[in-house]
This record gives C-alpha cells, sequence and structure tokens, in this order.
C-alpha cells in the first residue's frame, strides 16, 4: 500500500512533547518524528562530528537525568512509530544503557546511529535493535556540495558490514539540515538519492531537510512575517524529480518555544505490487515496506539462567554458496555449548573495614570485588564445523547491604588504601551505614552482591550478545555504634 507520512525533527524537550501531545489523533497517526535527545550538559553537537572533549562524566547523574525524560517520551508517543537519536548520552553507556534498553522493548521507537559515531556504540544499537525486532535508523549528514566519488559510499558500506543487520530492518535517513536554497539542496538531495538509495534494500529512505522557525517569543517583532520554508520546496522539487521514490519527507520544524509540525511528505509505495491504496485516516500508524516490524520478540532461550541469545546477520552470507552436503548446525545450539562451557566466577567480597572488624555507623564503608573475580572470560565450542567464540565481560556490580540500602556501581569498586584519609569515601563504591545491627538475625547483616555480565558471541561473519547473567555472593557483616564518654 501506499503510506504517507511527515516526519518532523524534533528536540526531546517539554515544548516539543507537549506540541506532538497537543494534535489530534487523526493528524498524529500520519506523522513519525525523529526525536534528538538533548544533551544533560554542555552544547548540542554538530550534525556529523562528535564533540571534541563530551562535557558529559558522570554515569550515574546521567542515568538519573535521562530516565525520567525517556519515561515521558515514550508516554507520549504511545503505540506510535519514530525514531530516537541518542548521540548526545550513548557514549555513556552505562549511564544510558537502562533508558536505551526500555526505549528498545517498550516502545514502537527506533533507534538511531551513523558512521561517524565509535564502533561500539554502533554495535551497541544494533544489538538493542535485535533485542527490539525493529529497524535501525543509519542517519547520513549531506553537505552541499556532495561528491560522487567521495568517501561516503564506502563508509556506509562499512557501517552496514559492521552492523550484522538485514538491509530490510535498516532506515536510510539522509540529514541536509537547514536548507537556505532549495535550488542547491535538491542536487545534492538527488545525488545522495541515487547514490545511497539503491546501495542495498533499505526497509524506508527518509531524506530530512529543514528550516527553524521563529518561536511564539518572537511574536511581537515583526508579527506579520512569514518564514519561508526552503525544506517544503525541496520537497516538491525531489517529488517531481523522482515521482517513483519510496521515500519519507522529514522537516526540521521546531524552534525555541514553538513547533510546527504541518505535514507535508512524499509518498512511498509499500510491497511489491507498486499499486496504491488509500489509508484511513485515524488508524493506527503501520509501517510496510522491506521486512516489515514482526509482531513478537525474539525468542529468549533458557539454560542455566535466564538468556537471551539474538542472531547476527551477515551481509556477506546470502552470497556463499550452500554445501548440500553439509548440514547446516544452528547457530544458537553452538552458542549454548559455548555457554554451558564459559566458567563465571563467583565474586569476593572485600570491604574497608575487613571483615574481621566492627563496621561503624556514620562512618564511610568501602566495597569492592576482588579484582581475580573481575574481568573478561573468554571460552569457545564447535560444532561439525561451526565454531563460536564467547566472551563475557561484567557490566555491574549491586551490592543489598542488609538495613535496606542498596549500591549500583558500574565497576568492580576501588580497594582502600593507606593513601586516603580513614574517614574518606569510596569514590566509586562506598556506603555509610545508619543502624547497628544489633536487631538483625545474628546481630550482623547479610550483605550481598549480584555481578551482572554480558556474552558476546562471534561465528564466522555472525555475532550476538547474550545479556544479564549473574553471579552472586555474600557475607555477614557486624555494624556498631561508637559511643562517646564526656568526663570532666
Amino acid at each position: 500500500m501506499v503510506r504517507t507520512v511527515y516526519v518532523p525533527v524534533l528536540p526531546t524537550t517539554r515544548a516539543a512533547r507537549r506540541a506532538y501531545e497537543h494534535m489530534d489523533a487523526s493528524v498524529r497517526c500520519w506523522i513519525e518524528p525523529l526525536w534528538t535527545v538533548v544533551p544533560r550538559v554542555g552544547p548540542e553537537r554538530l550534525r556529523d562530528a562528535p564533540p571534541v572533549s563530551d562535557p558529559e562524566t558522570d554515569e550515574t547523574l546521567l542515568s538519573d537525568w535521562l530516565a525520567p525524560r525517556v519515561n515521558d517520551l515514550i508516554e507520549t508517543m504511545g503505540d506510535n512509530p519514530g525514531w530516537v537519536d541518542a548521540a548526545h548520552v550513548e557514549r555513556l553507556i552505562h549511564g544510558s544503557a537502562d533508558s536505551l534498553w526500555h526505549l528498545a522493548v517498550k516502545s514502537r521507537l527506533r533507534l538511531v546511529t551513523g558512521p561517524e559515531r565509535a564502533p561500539r556504540h554502533q554495535r551497541y544499537a544494533a544489538d538493542l535493535t535485535f533485542l527490539s525486532g525493529r529497524s535501525l535508523g543509519i542517519r547520513l549528514a549531506l553537505h552541499e556540495p556532495l561528491d560522487p566519488h567521495g568517501s561516503l559510499r564506502p563508509q556506509l558500506l562499512d557501517l552496514i558490514d559492521r552492523l550484522c543487520l538485514p538491509p530490510s530492518r535498516l532506515d536510510l535517513i539522509l540529514d541536509l539540515g537547514p536548507v537556505t536554497d532549495a535550488g542547491e539542496a535538491v542536487k545534492t538531495a538527488l545525488i545522495a538519492i541515487d547514490l545511497l538509495g539503491a546501495l542495498v534494500p533499505w526497509r524506508t529512505l527518509v531524506l530530512t531537510a529543514g528550516a527553524f522557525p521563529r518561536g511564539m517569543d518572537d511574536i511581537d517583532i515583526q508579527p506579520t512575517r512569514t518564514a519561508v520554508r526552503h525544506d517544503w520546496r525541496l520537497h516538491h522539487l525531489v517529488r517531481t524529480a523522482r515521482p517513483g521514490t519510496r521515500s519519507q519527507f522529514a522537516g526540521v520544524t521546531c524552534g525555541p518555544g514553538a513547533c510546527d509540525v504541518r505535514a507535508k511528505s512524499v509518498t512511498r509505495s509499500q510491497g511489491g505490487s507498486g499499486k496504491s491504496r488509500a489509508v484511513p485516516r485515524g488508524g493506527a500508524a503501520r509501517l510496510g515496506g522491506g521486512g516489515g516490524e514482526p509482531k513478537e520478540l525474539p525468542p529468549i532461550m533458557s539454560g542455566g539462567g535466564r538468556m537471551g541469545i539474538w542472531r547476527r546477520f551477515d551481509p556477506g552470507e546470502a552470497k556463499k554458496p550452500k554445501s548440500k552436503d553439509k548440514r547446516q548446525v544452528p547457530v544458537e545450539l553452538v552458542v549454548r555449548q559455548a555457554l554451558r562451557r564459559l566458567k563465571l566466577p563467583k565474586p569476593v567480597i572485600r570491604t574497608s573495614p575487613g571483615e574481621d572488624f566492627v563496621q561503624v555507623v556514620h562512618v564511610p564503608t568501602w566495597m569492592w570485588v576482588d579484582r581475580s573475580t573481575w574481568g573478561p572470560v573468554s571460552t569457545s565450542a564447535e560444532v561439525e564445523g561451526a565454531k563460536v567464540t564467547a566472551t563475557a565481560r561484567p557490566r555491574r556490580a549491586v551490592w543489598s547491604m542488609g538495613e535496606g540500602g542498596q549500591v549500583v556501581c558500574l565497576g568492580p569498586g576501588t580497594p582502600y588504601s593507606d593513601a586516603y584519609s580513614p574517614n574518606a569515601t569510596s569514590p566509586d563504591c562506598g556506603y555509610t551505614y545508619r543502624r547497628a545491627s544489633l536487631s538483625a538475625p545474628g546481630r550482623a547483616y547479610t550483605v550481598s552482591v549480584q555481578v551482572t555480565w554480558d556474552v558476546e558471541w562471534h561465528e564466522g561473519g555472525q555475532a550476538g550478545v547474550v545479556p544479564g547473567l549473574v553471579m552472586t555472593a555474600e557475607r555477614r557483616l557486624v555494624v556498631d555504634e561508637v559511643q562517646t564518654v564526656v568526663t570532666r
């Protein structure tokens, strides 16, 4: 069928969310926004370049700041689709992990990556895309003039190989940025569509281009002035020049304090027949084309704990000749074999004051996991010529302190040494008791730690992640109060 949609590029601000929420439902179902997560600190980056020095350094502060904003965005979007570009926050993987996970599994929003980003961030976005069962957006910044023989095409092919996703689960987002001359911009757009649009059978091709309208704060200044929307003229020029292009049109339409989401878009054909069919207004916002979006998530396999195994796609796999004499071994079977052989160490708890000493109320306690039980662990398995290499890495340690408190540490913790003051607080993994353990069973608190491991596996051109394997340990700590007696 043919679907006409509009893709506004919006920041994840309260004003933009309210503008989207206040639209009539019959209009919202024709809009699929590209949300850009704004940075917590520092200025926004350029379209296609990471900042020279990332001002965001605190994982915990980022996590606490990002979680409610992502929840608000998920609530705003409801069951409507769109994209989310988390370039400003994805560099701190631990700080953004929970929020990006929720975006992937609790909404119909799709994550976005790009060739200028670090490979580990690209792979992380691809793994979350596997988990969601949806598609991944690849956002390319286009500059005028665009060189057809430049490095953009090889960079895009390298990124596709690195992501290991089938093209039917990739959305190409061509970003022209603010448009001031539609005549020049259309040349760049057409070159990009011809050069990159046919590179692989994309699920969706999106052309983003926009002018920034005045906000409502400026309404008293030249109230009769109307901003020229060069991006809309670009839309009509592209549509006239490439009437058969299967694409969506996007406009950067949000300025300080105001958002304008009047729909102007290109129709894109869905399915292989090329026939047009009307989509009733007010209907559910559904996407077609390419491989579509599966209704169910990839299977969660269990064995020795609850684990997820998501198969990665090798673009070259389809080109490899299939052997009729050799039985094909499911990669999941080999991954399971490797996981059975993987021996994750039980964490060894260390504290200061030590286990043989009494912890003191209102005096900082340092906790850490012994380094011998924290680090990458690798193994491999081979079944009928199919070999899988699996590497497990600890992601975080969650400490339960016995009196109701809990501490999440994004590393093993720092061992205490004489270099620190006796009253110093641990820089990354510490706790201060508020009550003595006299009323606890055995007059001691039971302290436990859960270390979460993620396992990355590789088999030929395929790869995947098994997240959330947990190893636990516990010990008893006595906590007492120090009484001060003053004599005269």
